[in-house]
């Protein structure tokens, strides 16, 4: 059980990207909260209402992924490996001019070990009454043993709208 949970970062983004800089390794685990939406407004299933993520600037192939869930068009599941990033269902886009949003958590632990680094999500979106929604829970790799000092999040189509936000949180378990 953890002891002590510190915010580190709060980033509010209305661009085609955000990151957390400069992770410090005083925590024994990292957790993220957001809230995301796209002003993509070509369609309603999955695609774009999904957000990527990447650590430390890689883009090699050293992702995978697993997710599964469902929503209003039926279940979803794909596993992705060796991938140039992990891609997460939970971003609501501005298809139909809707008031939907997606939010999501992320938990990475022991992100400043020497050791392959893997984390959970989860989270779920809702466009209205009318169009898609969904949730999801899922897991992923990082097939490198670098400690995490950045983190890179991106919506697969179009920009974040203003209102998106994510929080990083330290967890100290000692």
């Amino acid at each position: 059980m953890a002891n002590a949970v510190t915010k580190i970062e709060e980033i509010a983004s209305s661009s085609s990207s955000f990151t957390f800089t400069s992770i410090p390794a005083t925590y024994d685990d990292l957790m993220i909260i957001g809230s995301t939406k796209t002003n993509h407004t070509s369609g309603n299933n999955l695609p774009p209402n999904s957000w990527y993520s990447r650590f430390n600037g890689d883009s090699t192939s050293d992702y995978a992924f697993r997710w599964y869930g469902s929503y209003d068009a039926g279940f979803m599941g794909p596993l992705q490996t060796s991938v140039s990033s992990i891609e997460v269902p939970g971003c609501a886009s501005s298809w139909s001019s809707n008031a939907g949003w997606g939010h999501w958590w992320v938990h990475i632990p022991g992100y400043k070990d020497s050791s392959q680094k893997s984390g959970l999500m989860a989270g779920g979106w809702s466009q209205d009454s009318s169009t898609s929604s969904g949730s999801f829970r899922g897991s992923f790799n990082w097939n490198k043993t670098a400690a995490i000092t950045s983190i890179l999040f991106g919506p697969v189509y179009g920009s974040f709208v203003t209102g998106t936000n994510a929080t990083l949180y330290g967890i100290s378990n000692a």
